[in-house]
């Protein structure tokens, strides 16, 4: 791992001691760096389909524990995106886009939600038939605060990311998940 102790590092962020401007110079060069670097530069909900491509490719290239600790961790995150960005879609732009477009529209990259998922909730009759699918799948325990109407659904999936990556900071406190924690925290708040 490079000479880093990210127990350590990550009971200094835990801590408040980092401020994320300095957190890189903690961190050791090459792909950790860059990865944390990219992730910092985001916040949750600001991030454009590029910045998630590049993002998932930086994280592919991180060590096996890092990797183990941030590819579920943005998975979720693009998974969630891909849901708010269909729903507002086909709320808001029902009456002419396609699946076709809809699909251009978002995140190539599939963690938990597949394929054929994705499919089938693009090719909802309508936004009201696209929340009952969503509440039904994978991810509908994540927005059952927004109630009937779904509304801010962005908040709630941020509170359930930042609860997952608090999780993982917990459970692999050698890896990345503390820092990137601290991250998600500090740019949502």
């Amino acid at each position: 791992m490079g000479g880093v102790n990210y127990a350590a590092l990550n009971a200094k962020v835990a801590g408040g001691t980092a401020e994320v401007a300095r957190l890189a110079a903690w961190l050791p060069r090459g792909c950790v760096r860059d990865f944390v670097g990219a992730f910092a530069r985001g916040a949750w909900g600001a991030r454009g389909v590029g910045d998630y491509l590049r993002l998932w490719q930086r994280a592919q290239k991180l060590d096996k524990t890092n990797r183990h600790a941030m590819l579920p961790l943005l998975g979720a995150e693009i998974d969630l995106c891909n849901l708010i960005w269909l729903y507002r879609l086909r709320r808001f732009h029902h009456s002419y886009i396609n699946e076709a477009a809809l699909f251009g529209r978002l995140i190539p990259v599939r963690w938990r939600l597949t394929e054929e998922a994705l499919r089938t909730l693009a090719n909802a009759r309508d936004a009201d038939n696209l929340r009952a699918l969503i509440a039904d799948g994978v991810y509908g325990g994540v927005f059952a605060s927004c109630g009937p109407d779904f509304s801010r659904p962005e908040k709630a999936a941020a509170a359930a990311l930042l609860q997952r990556y608090k999780r993982t900071a917990m459970a692999q406190a050698n890896s990345i998940a503390g820092v990137c924690r601290h991250i998600f925290e500090v740019n949502q708040w």
